[in-house]
């Protein structure tokens, strides 16, 4: 009781002082989300309001100059009679988008920019200014000061998903004013999934028969709207999966059919020459809508095995195409939707599926150059960056374990229900993104938050899920790294929330920012097993292969199983098997689904002891790097019936026999009747070990020695395994009816904060 009480009073206290945050925090920065590239103050004579002109503008600028003067009103006792000039205008300049410089001192106020969209977000930062600075604002005054500020990403954006709940156009307008305050150039609307299909198409009326939809004045009028605040709006149909909305009208152009509440995904026919008729379709009145460039046309989550791979339509054109599996019939498929696109004069954006050919280091199919990925899966913003501007395209950031919106703030707070799971993403989390992940690669284009609908229901879930995370993402895709700093944005971020408040905006109160824990490591990543069945979206079966370590790997249903909050991996002998092996074990991998850099990791698991019997716990490097040029680390591994572990790094150096320059491995005691608590901490200088929270070796990084310490370089994903018999671990001699058990209890992962 005491716990939720000190929160509860915490809670009450941060809203209570909102009010008077400014009294200690005050100034022109102390409210400006995101924080601008350059920022001085002049040390000049102050602009005094009373004395202030008319504002003058340039042509196109005169949305900008009414926002300005509704904000001096609002703030001032503005009347624009007096003699200072205040003026707007384009400084051809000035050739970046987002581009703007604001001069201010006793002379004038002055706000150029690169074009319409770059003043009005100098007009944003004033507002910000006029708000923080509170002082000089009542007592009539604008600080002297200089901005020249930027952009450091030029696409950065807001996911909205009226599919899964409606939300009317006027809901969906107040939300583009709220994302405007922090200079979001981009809302992609969601208007097609399983639960709803909301975009109105003239030629196919039965799309949008029995629901709720928008009408094409409304989506223009949201357009407009939009573009009026320097908002560009993107369309988003899902395909081919995602597609109930679709098949509810259109049953024929899918695979299969289901009946309606009948559990399972359904995707589009890629052999239905009607699919790519009926998208033409609608292509063409979307483009009569929506006047952006871009057009997103999903390609995520879709189930091959039920649908392409079982379909005898799409295995016939497998088979004619020459592919290796279904995975490989979204090349062709996608070729004709994007050739389409282009055709009407759209590009086209993806979400980047990661698991081609089942492996999960790789990118789902071929996508073509042209296409813009949006790299979403957790923990896999670093791999989805280097495989998308590896191949040429342009990547949009929108990790999930960032930017997902629809993720509770807290643990036990919203979403209430229809919580199939969801980690919990702070606003501290959200701030750790960095979309370049350590540098500015050439293919990185922006940034995006997703609100997902399922457990959103209205605009007044959608703003207190959104805010004011959104302000950390905005930042993330304006500023540039080394202008960004936690304690600096939290209080920035006090006054906004305010300033939300004000204008009717249900936003949280970040509460828990008063008592974070500052220690070295925060977790970001858990696993318990608690479920019936092993997690789809963190893991999969590890299949059969040539080397010692999964060679016996089998994906039988009785050797990988979940129950009794534990996840267990059995090996047993199979009479059933006539080459010379004679054993199948279960493993499983986080490949193409959770990976991790510069992390700590603890795995808490119980093994048997048997003559042959070798149980591991790995890492291994997530990206096209081979092995061993990325390293591996071996967090556990056990043989026989050892009272010990071996904890060790691999890498080309090491592999090249620099086993002890410096030592690679080490052992560690255990109870082996018991349950161990195995874990690695991976620095730039060093990994460590433990086993129960005690140091048990440490490997170095060394200068000079080319390859050696690579641990760095990659995010790593876990690999559990069993493993019976092998060159290291000896052969061994089980009963038909014995069997090894490797039992993990929990597995967590650790950001360094």
């Amino acid at each position: 009781m005491i716990f939720y009480m000190n929160r509860l009073t915490s809670l009450i206290f941060l809203i209570l002082s909102l009010p008077c945050i400014h009294s200690y925090a005050q100034g022109i920065s102390s409210a400006l989300v995101p924080y601008p590239n350059s920022i001085s103050a002049t040390g000049g004579r102050n602009f005094d309001i009373s004395k202030a002109g008319n504002i003058v503008s340039g042509e196109g600028l005169e949305f900008a100059a009414v926002q300005l003067r509704e904000s001096l009103e609002r703030h001032f006792n503005y009347i624009g009679d007096g003699k200072s000039l205040i003026r707007l205008s384009i400084d051809k300049n000035l050739t970046d988008p987002g581009h703007y410089n604001i001069i201010c001192n006793n002379k004038g106020l002055n706000i150029t920019g690169s074009g319409p969209e770059a003043v009005l977000y100098g007009v944003r930062t004033l507002e910000q200014i006029f708000t923080g600075d509170i002082s000089m604002t009542s007592s009539g005054k604008i600080r002297a000061f200089e901005i020249d500020d930027k952009p450091r990403l030029p696409f950065r954006a807001v996911m909205l998903d009226p599919a899964r709940h409606f939300l009317p156009a006027k809901d969906v307008m107040f939300f583009i004013d709220q994302i405007s305050r922090y200079k979001f150039n981009v809302l992609q609307l969601h208007l097609t999934d399983d639960q709803g299909w909301r975009f109105p198409v003239a030629s196919h009326p039965e799309l949008t028969d029995g629901q709720e939809h928008y009408t094409k004045e409304e989506l223009k009028e949201i357009v407009e709207y939009a573009a009026l605040r320097g908002i560009e709006v993107i369309p988003e149909f899902d395909m081919p999966g995602h597609c109930r909305g679709l098949a509810a009208s259109h049953p024929e152009l899918c695979c299969r059919t289901l009946a309606e509440g009948e559990p399972g995904l359904l995707m589009l026919c890629a052999s239905v020459d009607g699919v790519y008729e009926l998208y033409a379709d609608i292509l063409k009145e979307a483009g009569e809508i929506f006047p952006s460039d871009y057009v997103h046309l999903g390609g995520d989550e879709s189930d091959f095995g039920n649908n392409w791979a079982a379909c005898e339509r799409c295995r016939r054109k497998i088979s004619e195409l020459g592919l290796d599996n279904a995975e490989e019939l979204m090349g062709p498929f996608y070729e004709r939707i994007i050739r389409t696109a282009g055709e009407l004069g759209k590009k086209v954006i993806l979400w980047l599926e990661i698991g081609k050919g089942r492996q999960g280091s790789q990118p789902l199919f071929d996508y073509p150059e042209d296409v813009t990925l949006v790299s979403w899966r957790r923990f896999t913003g670093e791999l989805g960056v280097d495989l998308a501007g590896g191949n040429g395209n342009d990547v949009i950031v929108a990790s999930s374990d960032y930017c997902y919106f629809d993720f509770p703030q807290y643990p036990g707070d919203l979403p209430e229900k229809d919580n199939w799971g969801m980690p919990v993403t702070t606003l501290r989390q959200a701030y750790r993104l960095d979309p370049g992940m350590g540098g500015n690669p050439p293919h990185l284009k922006g940034v995006m938050c997703a609100l997902w609908g399922e457990a959103i229901r209205d605009i007044n879930r959608v703003c207190y899920m959104a805010f004011p995370r959104a302000m950390a993402i905005a930042e993330a895709g304006w500023t540039e790294m080394d202008r960004r700093g936690w304690d600096s944005f939290i209080n920035r971020v006090y006054p906004n929330i305010s300033t939300l408040m004000k204008a009717g905006v249900p936003v949280r109160a970040p509460f828990e920012a008063a008592y974070e824990d500052d220690s070295e490591w925060s977790l970001c990543w858990t696993e318990e097993f608690n479920g019936s069945r092993l997690e789809p979206t963190k893991w999969s079966k590890v299949g059969k292969g040539s080397a010692d370590w999964n060679n016996t790997m089998s994906p039988e249903e009785d050797l990988v199983t979940v129950k009794d909050g534990l996840l267990v991996l059995k090996g047993r002998r199979d009479m059933s098997i006539k080459d010379s092996i004679v054993y199948v074990t279960g493993g499983v991998s986080s490949m193409g689904k959770a990976s991790f850099k510069s992390a700590k990791f603890e795995i808490r698991a119980k093994f048997n002891c048997r003559n042959g019997f070798w149980p591991a716990i790995w890492l291994m490097p997530d990206r096209r790097s081979q092995w061993p040029n990325a390293g591996e680390i071996d967090i556990m591994e056990h043989l026989n019936s050892d009272k010990y572990v071996y904890q060790t790094v691999h890498s080309s150096w090491t592999l090249a026999g620099n086993r002890s320059n410096p030592v690679n491995y080490g052992t560690a005691a255990i109870d082996p009747d018991e349950f161990n608590v195995y874990g690695v901490e991976v620095r730039e200088d060093r990994v460590d070990f433990f086993v129960n929270g005690k140091p048990a070796h440490s490997y170095p990084r060394e200068e000079g020695k080319e390859g050696q310490f690579p641990f760095n370089d990659s995010p790593f994903y876990i690999i559990l395994s069993n493993q019976i018999g092998g060159n290291w671990v000896g052969s061994a001699a089980l009963d038909e009816e014995d069997c090894t058990l490797l039992e993990i209890d929990w597995v967590k992962v650790y950001r360094r904060n």
